[in-house]
């Protein structure tokens, strides 16, 4: 198989719509915080606040919104601002795919990784996450391929190394 070189430079606005997207759906201990404890301890909250009139304590609402919140920060927050703040460090990164490795090409440095570094990956509809064995994830926007035979070539190479997670086309991401 031919390399692949796909030359990545993400936007601010790339790395959150995917970091979060990767996180929403395929990260379902994050989702169920997301969708349905955060919310969850919103309720309570509320409903705390119409026992003040009755009770006259505020820290039984102070206690619920400070749990929503923390929730909402460990499990959604605090990686996608990690996500965010690796990536403003990185200037324009080459990458190289082949059969036996991966390897990147920056300014300051030159790296080789085997495929066993990679744990998986996922595609969403702008672009293609690899997840390493740290659970980083590396962005691919789609609009870096040259053409469209890379991209195709680039997803059968995933397919062949890791398992590919497709997700259906037209949902933000």
């Amino acid at each position: 198989m031919q390399e692949i070189q796909v030359k990545v430079k993400c936007t601010d606005k790339e790395v959150s719509k995917a970091i979060s997207y990767w996180l929403l759906h395929f990260q379902k201990w994050v989702a169920a915080r997301v969708y349905f404890v955060f919310p969850l301890h919103i309720v309570v909250a509320s409903l705390w606040v119409v026992r003040i009139d009755e009770v006259g304590d505020v820290s039984s609402v102070a206690f619920w919104v400070l749990c929503a919140f923390i929730q909402l920060c460990t499990a959604y927050l605090l990686p996608l601002g990690n996500h965010q703040k690796a990536y403003s460090k990185r200037k324009k990164t080459v990458y190289t795919f082949s059969d036996e490795q991966v390897e990147t090409q920056s300014k300051d440095t030159r790296s080789e990784y085997a495929w066993a570094f990679f744990a998986k990956a996922h595609e969403t509809p702008a672009a293609f996450l690899l997840v390493d064995s740290q659970e980083f994830v590396h962005i691919f926007p789609k609009r870096c391929f040259e053409n469209e035979g890379d991209l195709e070539g680039f997803r059968t190479l995933l397919v062949c190394k890791l398992d590919l997670l497709s997700v259906k086309k037209g949902r933000g991401g």
